[in-house]
């Protein structure tokens, strides 16, 4: 047993075509009910498809599981269902691997820089400032100066993240060994 939530099996249950038509009418009187049932059902197989084939960490697993699981509800994949064009398996597994695609897309997003520390243009105006040499030619102060604060910039983003996670030993080592330099 992977966890203990969800269904029983982690294989893909038989489609119930009936109650995946119930669940995709909103005006069907056991819409709820079916929807409720198709992910209970489909909770543990979507799981470990997630867990094998895309992160290997049991709780991102359950993260992505329980997103894909809310987008499959506020999105109304079952939209585009249809019994004449394939099985329900095929239909759930293609959504699936789509939301895991966009997930990772916008994973690698963050971790370019999309939801990176701005630094105020005042900032960087009073570093060129303070380094500026008139020996040297604008190219190599605006270098080193960029390299300066790149280098506060990840010094202190790496404090404030071990400090506020409760690691500030960890800082104080780090403090002690590069700092001191």
């Amino acid at each position: 047993d992977m966890t203990s939530m969800g269904g029983g099996d982690a294989r893909f249950p038989a489609t119930l075509w009936s109650q995946v038509l119930s669940a995709r009418d909103p005006a069907h009187p056991a819409n709820r009910t079916a929807l409720d049932e198709l992910i209970r059902r489909y909770w543990k197989p979507v799981y470990a498809y997630v867990l094998f084939q895309w992160t290997h960490d049991s709780d991102k697993a359950k993260d992505l599981t329980q997103a894909f699981c809310t987008a499959f509800l506020e999105k109304d994949f079952l939209e585009s269902v249809d019994p004449g064009k394939g099985n329900f398996r095929a239909f759930l597994k293609a959504a699936l691997k789509h939301f895991l695609l966009n997930a990772k897309r916008d994973e690698r997003r963050l971790k370019r820089g999309g939801d990176g520390v701005r630094v105020p243009f005042e900032d960087v105006q009073e570093v060129v400032a303070d380094t500026a040499d008139p020996a040297r030619d604008a190219e190599e102060a605006f270098d080193r100066a960029w390299r300066s604060n790149v280098l506060d910039l990840g010094i202190r983003t790496l404090k404030a993240d071990l400090t506020s996670s409760g690691r500030e030993n960890q800082w104080l080592v780090f403090e002690a060994i590069v700092m001191t330099r």
